[in-house]
């Protein structure tokens, strides 16, 4: 199998991973209307009083680990071949810590706003990010690459 065979549509990965991000983020603010109609109870034996909202909070907290496992490794690894192009694997690495710092310091001090406005739209907010993203990912690969950049790249 050849090598370029080997690293195509890894660019898919991180597009589906962070769409399901959004997708996850977006169904948080609704886990108590969930929990209630599925019937979940309010009480577990020998934990006690529970939110409905508990058990779907808990499906979602997993299916954030579920879509963190197709992004990331994809994700890594088109760091790691943009090093690679350039002869300097590390130095890619470095320009995308640079690039998510800002976003590590800045999102929990907008979610601190946000949740006086209504802890929901911390949620919102985040899924809009998410959604934005992947679609700035989609546009910049189809633009620089074609329209068959997420099966290709």
């Amino acid at each position: 199998m050849s090598a370029s065979r080997i690293l195509t549509g890894r660019s898919l990965f991180v597009f589906v991973g962070g769409g399901c991000y959004g997708l996850v983020a977006l169904a948080v603010p609704f886990t108590p209307e969930i929990g209630a109609a599925f019937g979940l109870p309010g009480t577990v034996p020998l934990v006690g009083d529970l939110s409905p909202a508990f058990v779907p909070l808990v499906a979602c907290n997993a299916l954030l680990g579920v879509a963190d496992s197709v992004r990331e490794p994809a994700s890594m690894a088109l760091f790691a071949d943009e090093g690679t192009d350039d002869g300097s694997v590390a130095s890619s690495f470095g320009i995308r810590e640079l690039v998510w710092r800002p976003g590590s310091v800045a999102a929990p001090m907008l979610g601190g706003v946000l949740m006086d406005v209504g802890m929901q739209w911390v949620f919102f907010v985040g899924a809009a990010a998410a959604f934005s993203g992947v679609l700035t990912f989609l546009g910049v690969l189809s633009r620089n690459y074609g329209v068959d950049a997420l099966t290709q790249w």
